[in-house]
């Protein structure tokens, strides 16, 4: 068989690829499973953040069938656009900048607002974990940007970076579904990470890590926990281990 006989198949083949990682799509199809949660929320706030936030957020409001009480959607500079009943934020990537804290407060503040009865439609993907950041009360920007910059040179990988960004943060690590209780949280994440971890994508806004892994361990294991800067090491050797969400 020729290369020639051998390209319609390969179109053929990238196309159902391409179109089966549509992250709208996945939102619709995902959705029209929780038609009960949407239908019997008093009301709905969208929480999007990650690379896809914008389409995935048009895509739920456009299932859900009505705007959103509130939403906000962090995502980067060059997919931001309008949407109509949500803020829009760009944040940075790979490193997070200020539009990142402008993002990750204005999503936990979101979170804060729902009530009992409510629903926090939370859309998580990929670069979510610098596009959306809450520093830990003593932290701030610059100190996890010298951290995120440190792992990046050092070779970690991202469940080794996740895992020291959620210890710093208040939003990673199971804090969006946190600052939402007693609402009820429904979770659509579209993964970017092998394993498909929803704690790791994103370093899991609304998922607690599964791994005994530690934040210091990852730190000691690179090398790096005489560089980082001293707040951040006081913030990791004082954090106490979460409780699983429930």
């Amino acid at each position: 068989m020729s290369p020639d006989d051998l390209r319609p198949a390969l179109r053929e083949a990238f196309a159902a690829g391409i179109a089966a990682a549509d992250p709208a799509a996945a939102v619709r199809a995902a959705l029209l499973e929780h038609r009960e949660a949407l239908e019997g929320a008093s009301r709905i706030f969208i929480a999007a953040l990650g690379k896809a936030a914008c389409a995935m957020a048009e895509a739920a409001i456009a299932e859900v069938g009505r705007e959103p009480t509130g939403g906000v959607v962090v995502t980067t500079d060059a997919a931001a656009r309008e949407i109509a009943g949500c803020r829009v934020i760009a944040g940075g990537h790979p490193l997070p900048d200020a539009g990142s804290v402008e993002g990750g407060t204005a999503l936990l503040e979101l979170a804060e607002k729902a009530e009992e009865g409510d629903l926090l439609l939370a859309l998580i993907s990929g670069g979510g974990s610098a596009l959306g950041v809450s520093p830990r009360s003593g932290l701030t920007l610059a100190d996890k940007t010298a951290v995120t910059d440190l792992l990046l040179r050092s070779g970690a990988d991202i469940t080794e970076m996740n895992t020291v960004r959620r210890a710093l943060s208040r939003l990673k690590g199971g804090g969006l579904a946190e600052a939402a209780a007693p609402a009820r949280v429904l979770s659509l994440i579209v993964s970017d990470v092998p394993g498909d971890d929803p704690a790791t994508v994103a370093s899991g806004p609304t998922a607690r890590a599964s791994s005994a892994l530690s934040a210091r361990d990852v730190l000691d294991r690179r090398g790096l926990l005489e560089r980082i800067p001293p707040a951040v090491r006081a913030a990791i050797e004082s954090a106490a281990t979460p409780r699983p969400l429930t």
